[in-house]
This record gives C-alpha cells, sequence and structure tokens, in this order.
C-alpha cells in the first residue's frame, strides 16, 4: 500500500488529520501493545514521508481492556479476533458503546445481508469497508449508539436542516364548553362528533 500526501491519486493512504488525532493514534497503539497485542504488520509513524502518516497496521491479541478493543480509533488499524461461530461474531462487533460503520465479507450475499441487520452500526458494507454505504448519496450516512451526529444523505439528512412546526385551526366544535353546556355533556358531544368525523372520512 503506498502512503502519500497531497491530492495525487498516485497514493493509497494519506496521512491522519491533525497532529493530536495522529498522537492519539500513536497513544493507543503503544497502549496495545504494552496489554499484550502483536503486530502482525505495520506499527510504525513514517514521519519521512508526512507529518501525520503511519503505516497500516493489523493486531491480534488485543486486550479488552485497550482503547483499540472498543473504541473509535480514526486511524489505518485493524484488529483480528478469533472466532468460532457466527453468533460470536455478531457479540464481538456489537460489544462496544459505538456503530459507525461495519463491513461484512461473504461469498452468500443474501446472508451477509441478513448478518447486517443484526449488526448494530449506520452503514453496514457487504464485501466491502466503507465506499458502498458512504457512496450512495440517496442512502442515509451516520452512526448508531454514541457514533455520529444524526444523519446525512438522503431524505433524512435534508430534514436534519429543518424545523419541524405544527400550526392548527380550532374548527366545527370548540374544545371548551359554551353556552353553559356542562362539561360532562359537552365531552360527550365532542366524542360523538368525532367519531362521526371519522366515519365521514
Amino acid at each position: 500500500m503506498r502512503l502519500g500526501t497531497g491530492y495525487s491519486f498516485d497514493y493509497d493512504m494519506g496521512s491522519i488529520t491533525t497532529r493530536a488525532n495522529f498522537e492519539r493514534f500513536a497513544g493507543y497503539l503503544d497502549q496495545a501493545t504494552a496489554s499484550g497485542a502483536s503486530v502482525l504488520t505495520g506499527g510504525r509513524p513514517r514521519t519521512d514521508i508526512g507529518p501525520q502518516c503511519y503505516e497500516p497496521t493489523i493486531l491480534v491479541d488485543v486486550a479488552a481492556s485497550a482503547c483499540l478493543h472498543a473504541e473509535e480509533v480514526f486511524g489505518p488499524v485493524a484488529a483480528i479476533y478469533p472466532f468460532a461461530t457466527v453468533e460470536e461474531a455478531i457479540t464481538l462487533a456489537n460489544d462496544t458503546a459505538y456503530g459507525l460503520s461495519a463491513g461484512i465479507w461473504t461469498r452468500d450475499t443474501k446472508e451477509g445481508l441478513r448478518l447486517g441487520q443484526r449488526i448494530r452500526a449506520g452503514g453496514v458494507n457487504i464485501n466491502d469497508g466503507y465506499a458502498a454505504a458512504f457512496g450512495a448519496h440517496s442512502a442515509p450516512a451516520g452512526g448508531m449508539k454514541a457514533s455520529g451526529v444524526g444523519r446525512r444523505h438522503g431524505a433524512s439528512g435534508l430534514l436534519r436542516y429543518t424545523e419541524a412546526q405544527t400550526i392548527a385551526v380550532q374548527r366545527l366544535i370548540s374544545i371548551e364548553s359554551r353556552f353553559g353546556l356542562p362539561r360532562r355533556i359537552h365531552g360527550e358531544v365532542l366524542s360523538r362528533a368525532v367519531r362521526f368525523l371519522k366515519y365521514l372520512r
């Protein structure tokens, strides 16, 4: 995988967005390896390429106490967790307070779609990690649980920039009792009127 900075299409991956995120990401990796995680590939900063570049990293044996286990990282890292059954895999995937995006790789698309409904993430991609859901501009994009800030894209995204308002006109019969009519009788008249109007509709 080719790392680089700038806007060239010659690179596969760019740098981490800010210095604060870079340092946070590096701290997460250091904590994970100090807690027993092993690096299969990557794991090094590449400041020779750019001030906030970091190698794509794959880890195994990440402890449940490590921040990388259940927090949103926003950096080039993936942790591998073994599982014996699909049920166990779904439990592992949902065992976090966050749910921004998920990916399922399978030869059986129908099974992937079925499993995707059980993953608590705002976007679930089948045989892709991110682009399939995010690139569908008519589909709402955003997270579940503690992830994201609402929805963007699609009708849900447009409605986010609106504020609902109700303007109602009281017609026919007043909600308040008039002409000295006892409230009990007025309530009965209202109830009968509502039933009649429903019948007309």
